[in-house]
C-alpha cells in the first residue's frame, strides 16, 4: 500500500469523526464546559478547607543535666507564642505526658504482658456475650500471670484494667462482695484509681467510693519533689504525674515508687505509707552520662532525635512536634528548636536562637525565633526535601524518592503538560463545532 492511499485512508476517517462530532457538538460543549466548571468551583473550596485546617503542635522540651529547668521554661514560652497563631493548636505538654507515656511504654511490651494482654481481651469478648465464667476465667489467669512480671512498664495499667473488668463480671451475676474485693485489689495497687463514669455503670463509681471512705482511717499522704522538675513519678509501675507531686489519700501499706525524665537513668525504691502520715521523697537524678539518649531516646545522633520526636507524634496524635533543647555555657544559651514531620516521618534544619544573656528571656526576646519556628511549622518539605529535611535519606519513601526525581520526570509535570495539551484540542474542537451549520453532511476529498 503507497503512502497516498493511507493519507487518503486516514484523511477520510478524520472527516468522518468530525462529521459525527458536529451532530454531537450540542451535548458534547455542554458536557465539557459543565466539567470545566466544576472544577474550577469546586477546587477553592477544597484548597480552603485544606487550608484552613488547624495543625496540633506539641512542643516537648528535650532535658539534659545542665538545661533541665531551663528549657522546660523556653519550651513553654515557645508554646505561648505559637499558641496566639489562629492556624496552630497547641497540645498542652502536662495533659499529654499521661497518654503519651502509656502509648510509648506499649511499643515495649514483653512477651508475658502481651499474653497476658491477650487474656485480658478474651475476658473482654466472653463478657459480651455473656459467657461470664469464661470471663472470670481469662481475667483471673491474666492477674495472676501479671503478678509473676515485676513492675514493667505497661504491667500496671494491664493489671488494673484486668481487675475492674473482673469487678464488672461479679457485679453483672449479682456477686457484690467478690466485686468489691478485685476493686480493693486494683486500689491497693494504684493508690489515685480513679474509675471513668462513662466506661463503667454508676454502681461501679459509687462502690469505689464506698471503699474509699471505709479507708479514711488508714489513709496516707505521699509528696515527690525531684532534680529536674517535671519528673514522671510511678508507683506500682502506673503513671501517677510529674514532679512537684503531692498524692493524698493513699492507702496504708507498701509501694514501689519510680521516679524517670528524659536523659536522666530511672530512679525506684520502696516506700511504706502510714495512716495520718506525709512520707515525703526528694531524689536528684543522675545524669546518663554513658549514653544520653538511651533512656527517653532510642538511636543516636540526630536520626534518634527524629524518633523520639515521632514517638511523642504518635502517642499524642499531633501533626507535628517542636523539639526544643538549650546548649548553656558562660551565661547565655543557644536554644535548638526542630520540628519532627509526623505525616513524612522526618526532621527539619533545626531553628537557632541565641540567648545572650540567660534570665532576660521573655516574648519579645525569643519572638524572632518563634517566627522561624512557625514558619517551619507551616511549611510543605515535600515541595524541596533535599534542602528542608534533616537528616537527609530519612523519611517516608515517597518523600525520599522525591529527592533524586527531577522535574522533568515528575507525573505532575507530564500530568499539566497532558492537560494543556488536551485544553488545546478540545477548544480547536469546540471552535470547529462552533461555527454555523444549519445541515449535517460530509466531506469528500479527492487527490489527484
Amino acid at each position: 500500500m503507497g503512502y497516498v492511499p493511507i493519507c487518503s485512508m486516514f484523511a477520510g476517517l478524520a472527516c468522518r469523526l468530525l462529521g459525527w462530532l458536529r451532530r454531537m457538538r450540542k451535548n458534547f460543549i455542554k458536557k465539557f464546559a459543565g466539567l470545566l466548571i466544576a472544577v474550577l468551583f469546586f477546587q477553592p473550596f477544597h484548597v480552603r478547607a485544606a487550608a484552613n485546617r488547624k495543625q496540633s503542635v506539641l512542643v516537648t522540651p528535650v532535658i539534659d543535666e545542665s538545661s533541665g529547668d531551663y528549657v522546660l521554661k523556653i519550651s513553654e514560652l515557645i508554646s505561648t507564642g505559637l499558641s496566639l497563631s489562629e492556624e496552630f493548636e497547641i497540645i498542652p505538654y502536662d495533659r499529654a505526658r499521661d497518654v503519651i507515656s502509656y502509648n510509648l511504654e506499649k511499643t515495649h511490651y514483653g512477651e508475658g504482658l502481651k499474653s497476658a494482654v491477650e487474656m485480658i481481651e478474651a475476658g473482654k469478648r466472653h463478657f459480651f456475650n455473656f459467657r461470664y465464667e469464661d470471663a472470670l476465667k481469662n481475667l483471673s489467669d491474666a492477674v495472676a500471670s501479671l503478678e509473676n512480671l515485676d513492675f514493667e512498664p505497661g504491667v500496671g495499667p494491664s493489671r488494673e484494667d484486668a481487675l475492674l473488668s473482673m469487678a464488672l463480671v461479679y457485679k453483672s451475676k449479682g456477686k457484690t462482695a467478690e466485686a468489691k474485693k478485685c476493686v480493693a485489689m486494683a486500689l491497693a495497687k494504684n493508690p489515685s484509681l480513679a474509675i471513668p463514669a462513662g466506661e463503667y455503670p454508676p454502681s461501679m463509681v459509687s462502690m469505689l467510693s464506698e471503699i474509699k471512705g471505709e479507708r479514711v482511717a488508714d489513709l496516707g499522704e505521699l509528696y515527690v519533689t525531684s532534680k529536674p522538675d517535671m519528673a514522671e513519678v510511678r508507683i506500682n509501675g502506673l503513671f501517677q504525674g510529674t514532679t512537684p507531686l503531692r498524692l493524698s489519700e493513699i492507702p496504708a501499706g507498701e509501694y514501689v515508687l519510680g521516679i524517670s525524665a528524659g536523659r536522666y537513668e530511672p530512679f525506684e525504691m520502696r516506700v511504706k505509707i502510714e495512716p495520718l502520715k506525709t512520707v515525703k521523697i526528694s531524689k536528684k537524678l543522675r545524669y546518663a552520662s554513658d549514653g544520653a539518649e538511651k533512656i527517653a531516646i532510642h538511636g543516636e545522633g540526630v536520626r534518634g532525635l527524629v524518633d523520639f520526636g515521632l514517638g511523642f507524634a504518635d502517642a499524642a496524635k499531633a501533626d507535628k512536634v517542636v523539639l526544643v533543647s538549650a546548649d548553656i555555657a558562660g551565661g547565655a544559651a543557644v536554644i535548638s528548636a526542630r520540628v519532627i514531620e509526623r505525616k513524612f516521618r522526618t526532621g527539619q534544619v533545626p531553628v537557632k536562637i541565641q540567648i545572650a544573656k540567660m534570665g532576660d528571656e521573655s516574648a519579645s526576646a525569643l519572638a524572632a525565633g518563634i517566627a522561624v519556628i512557625a514558619e517551619g511549622l507551616r511549611r510543605d518539605v515535600s515541595i524541596n526535601p533535599n534542602y528542608e529535611t534533616d537528616p537527609l535519606g530519612m523519611g517516608e519513601p515517597a518523600l525520599l524518592e522525591r529527592r533524586k526525581r527531577k522535574w522533568f520526570l515528575s507525573p505532575y509535570f507530564w500530568g499539566a503538560v497532558g492537560v494543556a495539551a488536551a485544553g488545546a484540542v478540545a477548544g480547536g474542537v469546540a471552535a470547529a463545532m462552533s461555527e454555523s451549520s444549519p445541515a449535517a453532511g460530509s466531506v469528500r476529498i479527492q487527490f489527484k
